[in-house]
C-alpha cells in the first residue's frame, strides 16, 4: 500500500518479491505497479527498491576472521533476525540484536544504491572495531535506534547477549550518539545510575531543547519509568509513571514510546504499555529538566492492545493491533478514536509489522518479518519491507 507523506489517499498495490530461497532469513523490499498519477509510483521506479537480506552475507575482514567466529559459535547466520531500522541518505541502518551465540554484531548497514538486490553484503555500522566483543566502549547489544532530526542516530545498548536462551551480562547499558553520516561517536552515555534490578531498557527516542541541546529519553518497562539524560547539563534522572499507566489490568511488559512533531516546537511524548488499556501523552519539553513538572494526559481508551510501530516524522502514528498484521495510522490532531484510525497497509499474508519509519526517498517504510518473540528458529522464515509513498 501507497500513501504520500503529505497526503493520505489509498492505491492499489500489486504484489511482487524477490526471493532467495537458499537463505533461511530473507529480507525483501515488496513494490509493484500501482494505480496513480504520482511519477514516483511507476513500476520501474519500484522496482529498483526490491531487496532482499540473508544473515549469511556479512562484509568480513578476511576469511580467517570468519572462520574464527564460525568456530567459537560467535557467528551463525541463521541467529541473525533483523528487528529494526533508520535510513541516512542511501543507506540503511539495521539492528539485528544478540538474541542467540551467533550474532557477531547487532547493527549493520546496506547500500540502497548497491546493485546486488538480491542479499546484498551487511557491514558492521559504523566499523568492525565498535564492536569489539571484549570491550565495553563498544557497541555490545543495541536493542533499539532513533535518527534524530540533526543526523545522529542513537543506539540503545542494553549490554547483554543472548537474551533469549541464557542471557550473560556483559556490561551496563548506555546510549551511543553516532553522525549517521561520517560514522564518527559523538555522544556516549551511561545508563547503569538510572537503571535499578527491575530495569528492562527497551525503546529510545531524542528530543532537542531550547539550546539545541539533545534530550535522550528511554522507556524502562520493568519499573514504570523513563530514563531522561540531559547533555546539556550531563546529568540523568528516572521520571517515575503513574500507576493509572498500567490501568485495566496491565503488566509491565512493553513499554512503548513515539516522539510525535506538530511543528513549532510542540512535540509530544506518547507512551503506552502493550497490556494496558489506554494510551498517554505528555508535552516532551516537561522532561527536559529535573526540576519541571508535567501532566501525563490519558488520550484514551484502546480499541485492543496495540503495538506502536512508528511515526511519519511528524504527528501521524502508525501501530497494529495485537496479533493483527494491517497497519493503521493516526494523526494525533484528531481525537483517538476507532473512526480516526485509517487503514494504512493491509498485508495478503502472515509477516507480522515491526518497525515504520520515514527516510530513502522521502517514502515511508515498513519492516516486516514473520519472525514471532525468537520462536521456532528452526522455521524457514522472511523478513520483508514494504515501501509506503
Amino acid at each position: 500500500m501507497l500513501i504520500q507523506l503529505s497526503r493520505f489517499k489509498h492505491v492499489i498495490l500489486k504484489r511482487q518479491c524477490f526471493e532467495c530461497s537458499v537463505f533461511l532469513f530473507v529480507l525483501s523490499f515488496l513494490l509493484g505497479a500501482v494505480k496513480s498519477t504520482d511519477p514516483y509510483c511507476d513500476s520501474g521506479y519500484l522496482n529498483e527498491m526490491v531487496f532482499s537480506l540473508s544473515g549469511c552475507n556479512l562484509d568480513w575482514p578476511d576469511a580467517k576472521f570468519k572462520c574464527e567466529y564460525i568456530a567459537s559459535g560467535k557467528y551463525k547466520g541463521t541467529d541473525i533476525i533483523h528487528t529494526r531500522f533508520q535510513m541516512c541518505g542511501d543507506k540503511t541502518i539495521l539492528l539485528q540484536p544478540k538474541y542467540r551465540p551467533g550474532v557477531p554484531f547487532s547493527v549493520g548497514q546496506i547500500c540502497l544504491k548497491s546493485n546486488m538486490k538480491c542479499n546484498p553484503c551487511i557491514t558492521p555500522y559504523p566499523c568492525w572495531s565498535l564492536h569489539d566483543p571484549c570491550s565495553c566502549e563498544a557497541i555490545v547489544n543495541a536493542v533499539d535506534l532513533y535518527l534524530d532530526c540533526k543526523g545522529i542516530v542513537w543506539f540503545l545498548d542494553v549490554g547483554i547477549v543472548n537474551t533469549l536462551e541464557a542471557p550473560e551480562k556483559k556490561c551496563g547499558p548506555k546510549v551511543l550518539g553516532v553522525h549517521c553520516e561520517s560514522g564518527k561517536v559523538v555522544s556516549v552515555i551511561e545508563l547503569c545510575s538510572l537503571v535499578c534490578s527491575t530495569s528492562r531498557l527497551q525503546y529510545i527516542v531524542v528530543d532537542y531543547n531550547d539550546d539545541g541541546y539533545p534530550i535522550v529519553m528511554v522507556s524502562d518497562g520493568g519499573s514504570r519509568a523513563i530514563l531522561v539524560w540531559n547533555t546539556m547539563t550531563n546529568e540523568g534522572y528516572r521520571v517515575q509513571l503513574p500507576k493509572a499507566v498500567l490501568a485495566g489490568g496491565g503488566k509491565r511488559d512493553v513499554l512503548y514510546i513515539i516522539l510525535v512533531r506538530r511543528g513549532c516546537g510542540s512535540n509530544f511524548l506518547y507512551f503506552s504499555y502493550l497490556s494496558s488499556d489506554h494510551m498517554f501523552y505528555v508535552k516532551s519539553n516537561c522532561l527536559h529538566q529535573k526540576t519541571k513538572t508535567g501532566c501525563v494526559m490519558d488520550v484514551g481508551k484502546k480499541p485492543n492492545k496495540i503495538v506502536l510501530l512508528g511515526t511519519d516524522n511528524g504527528q501521524v502514528i502508525f501501530f497494529r493491533l495485537c496479533n493483527e498484521n494491517n497497519i493503521y495510522m493516526w494523526d494525533t490532531n484528531l481525537a483517538f478514536k476507532e473512526y480516526n484510525f485509517i487503514l494504512a497497509q493491509k498485508p495478503l499474508d502472515c509477516r507480522i509489522p515491526t518497525h515504520v519509519a520515514a527516510g530513502y526517498r522521502r517514502l515511508v517504510w515498513v519492516l516486516e518479518s514473520n519472525f514471532q518473540h525468537g520462536e521456532r528458529p528452526d522455521k524457514k522464515l522472511r523478513l520483508c519491507w514494504h515501501v509506503v509513498n
